[in-house]
Formats: C-alpha cells, structure tokens, sequence
C-alpha cells in the first residue's frame, strides 16, 4: 500500500497520510480508508459527477474498517470525524446566540401581537372599520421571527429512524460515522435497512414513511459512511446479515479494510514526505469546502471526466464486463465489480479536488483511483471468498504471534499458548495445528523445539504484510 500511495496519491493527502502513520504507526492503508469517507463527505455537499451524459452520481464513499483492540480505532475516528464536530461545535454557538436574539424577538413580537389584539377588540366594540387593522394582524404574523436551525453533519449513534428524520427534505448531506461497530450493527440498527444506506450512496431521491404521520420526501440525499468495528462483532454481523447486504450491494458499495490482511506496520521513516503540519493542512481543506456550502445551497459544481478519463473509464467498465462471464476470475464477486467503477470514479473525484485543479477530471487522477480500488476489491475477495476462509485465518494468527512477540519482548512463543489465548475463531488444536503447517510451508513462520520448554513458533523476518 506504501507503494500506491507515493505513486498513486495527491501530494497533500500522501503527506496527511503518511503524518498520521509516523505519529501513531498506524497502517496507512487503515488512514486512508478512514480519510477517503471524511473528505468525500464535505465534497458530496459542493460538487456531483457527471459520469455519462445524464448519469449523476455524488462523490461520497463508504468504508469499513474491521480491527481488533488496540489497533487505533479512535485515533482513526478522531482524524476523520474532528473537523466536522468542530464545525458543528462552532454552528452550535452561533446557534445559541442566534436563540438567545430570537428569544428576545419572539417577546417583542408577542408584545405586538397582544398590543394589536387589544385593539382590534377595542375597533369590534366601536363597530369601527377594522379591515386596515386586520391587515396589519396578517403582516405580523407573517413577519413572525423563526428560530435558526441547529445543523448536524455527523449522526454516530443513531438509530434507523432518527438517521431517516436527519435525511428527510431537500439536499441533506450527512455522515455516517461510528467508532464502534456495534452503534450501528446492535444498538442503532441502521444496517436494519440496507436499501436506504444503498439510496444515500447513489443520492437517489426516496419517500420516508413516518407512521402516522405524514411520509416525507428526501430529494438528492448523500451520506458518507465510515464504521469503525471489531473482528469478531463484524465477523459475527455477517453471518447473521451479510448475504442480504451482498444481496442488495450495499458490501460492493464499501471499500473494506481488514486487520487480518494487512498487518500493522511499524513508521517507514525512508520514505521521502514532509509531514510538517500534514494532517492539519488536509483537515484545512476540507474545512474551506465545508465553508463555502454553509449557506446549504442545493446547487452542486457538476465536474465530468475528460475524454481521456472517459475513454479509461469505458475501458475498465468493459474489462469487468467480461471479468463477470462464467468461468473468469470475477465470477462470484460480479456484485463488487458492478459497483467497482463508480467507486473509481468517486475517488478520482476526491483526488482531483485535493489537487486543487480545474476542469475535467484527469485520466492521471482515474487512473490513480482505479489502483487503490484494486487493493480494495482485492481486501473484499480476501475476506468473502469462502475458498481463502483457511488464508484469512492463517494472516490472523500471524498477526496475533507478531503483536505478541513484539509485546512481550521474545523470539519466540510456546505452541500450547496458541491453543489456550489465540482468538476465539482460532483457538484450540484442531484449528492450530493446519494454520501453523500453511504459515510454515510458506516461511513465514518456523517451528523448533527447545529443552525443557517444547514446540515453540519463531518469526524468522518480520513482514510488513503478508499475502498468499
């Protein structure tokens, strides 16, 4: 990843990147996916993509990340939904200025409409002409003071509904962000309705229906979506729902990182980026773009591809066209390709506005996007190929004997201490013992046995990431 991201990547977002990893030693594959959905979601207020002559599509991504304890999930939270609570938080101020002057407003108005009611009984009693007076009434009550609406950009624990009420009317613009899984797989229950998350990603115009009272619509609607989760909830989510959210795309629709295929890696201080203020500066952009769509005007900068990009995006979308026939390699993942393109041309969307550049998307900025949606439809075939379920579990335990040894300052680590305190999905002998053969066929682990202590597993050089 390392690799795509100083080839691949805008300068600014490679150096907000790579600022965060000499930080917090984060893996950087896991900051992107967490900063893709944060910028995507101020640029999803301000622009739409014009991908084909009438086919519109807003620039919002999805992503999950799935990472055990420890990795840096709130840190990876923090970066990406900070800015936007700072904004809410300075929106809330001014909002409760805003009430405080509305109060006092409001008083007066009372204050006048009691003073004209007074009269207008007084004219009744006279039998004089009132018709003037009531006019005066009518225009009061349309001058009416109206109280500033609190607006809230990011909906972290919300429930199905709550998330259906914060949507509906015209142009909403809303991001999905949670730093647990579980706000959203158990407590909230927004993946309950998978169609409705399908509907904020593509914007597509909905009715919601509010019991008895009466349904609204939501028109041009778009939500970035970023879900923080553990292993073992999300592993456990999917086997309850995942073949419905495969079913209806919702999964092609999010790029997916997993802990288990990308191991963390220690800061890569060779590389050459600056990383003064990185984060910062990124952050500022994104802030300038919220700014400039305060006033919540629906009207969107449309951007379209230039006929290079074009070109590349027709020939990709025709690559996959084939890729999907029976008997090729992307036979069963037919859903993640359908929707592979789209998310290509979102990012290079985002690219192009991180690059501050003018005019059409570029076909350097699509053919950029096309190379990190590879490592992501590669993350996806990874986990959902029921064939690489043994791979999966093989990179799991890896993982989990490399943060150990790290942990405890040793080279090595009894094999009973894998059956006993591995994760549950891979503890106990007969789950071990095929794992630690694959690891050791492929050199990436190796066993030997010491006097006094038994079969122990070494790491003879550590990896950055391991695939098979």
């Amino acid at each position: 990843m390392l690799n795509i991201l100083q080839m691949n990547t805008p300068t600014l977002f490679f150096n907000a990147v790579m600022d965060v990893h000499k930080q917090k030693g984060l893996d950087p594959a896991a900051i992107v996916t967490a900063l893709l959905p944060s910028f995507s979601l101020a640029a999803a207020a301000s622009y739409e993509i014009e991908v084909e002559p009438g086919f519109v599509i807003p620039p919002v991504i999805f992503a999950q990340v799935v990472a055990g304890s420890g990795f840096g999930k709130n840190i990876l939270y923090g970066i990406s939904a900070g800015i936007f609570q700072e904004h809410e938080e300075a929106q809330n101020y001014k909002a409760q200025n805003d009430h405080k002057l509305y109060a006092g407003k409001m008083m007066l108005w009372e204050e006048k409409k009691k003073a004209l009611l007074k009269r207008l009984r007084a004219a009744f009693n006279r039998d004089s002409d009132v018709s003037l007076l009531e006019q005066e009434i009518q225009q009061h009550e349309i001058d009416k003071p109206e109280e500033a609406i609190e607006t809230r950009i990011l909906l972290s624990d919300s429930t199905l509904a709550g998330a259906k009420k914060h949507f509906s009317g015209i142009c909403k613009n809303k991001g999905i962000f949670a730093p647990e899984g579980s706000v959203v797989f158990q407590e909230g229950r927004i993946f309950s309705d998978p169609g409705f998350l399908c509907n904020l990603w593509d914007g597509t115009s909905f009715d919601i229906d509010r019991g008895n009272r009466e349904s609204v619509k939501c028109t041009n609607p778009t939500a970035s979506m970023l879900i923080f989760s553990q292993p073992d909830v999300f592993q456990k989510f999917h086997s309850k729902h995942g073949e419905l959210l495969r079913d209806v795309g919702l999964y092609a629709r999010t790029l997916f990182y997993f802990q288990s295929q990308s191991i963390i890696c220690q800061p890569s201080f060779h590389l050459a980026y600056d990383t003064t203020n990185g984060l910062d500066i990124f952050h500022q952009l994104i802030s300038s773009i919220i700014k400039g769509n305060e006033n919540g005007s629906c009207k969107k900068n449309r951007m379209t591809l230039s006929p290079e990009a074009y070109q590349y995006y027709q020939s990709i979308k025709g690559f996959f066209k084939k890729a999907t026939l029976p008997s090729q390699m992307f036979e069963h993942f037919s859903d993640f390709a359908a929707k592979y393109t789209n998310n290509m041309v979102r990012i290079a969307c985002l690219f192009h506005l991180m690059e501050k550049r003018e005019g059409p998307i570029t076909k350097e900025s699509i053919i950029s996007a096309d190379i990190l949606c590879h490592w992501y439809l590669q993350q996806a075939i990874q986990f959902f190929d029921e064939n690489k379920a043994m791979e999966r579990k093989a990179l799991l335990l890896y993982s989990w004997i490399n943060k150990k040894l790290i942990e405890w300052n040793t080279d090595h680590i009894k094999l009973t201490a894998l059956y006993q305190y591995t994760p549950n999905a891979l503890r106990g002998k007969e789950n071990i013992l095929p794992l630690i053969d694959m690891l050791t066929i492929k050199r990436i682990i190796s066993t030997e046995k010491i006097k006094g202590v038994g079969l122990v597993i070494k790491i003879p050089h550590r990896f950055n990431n391991v695939v098979f």
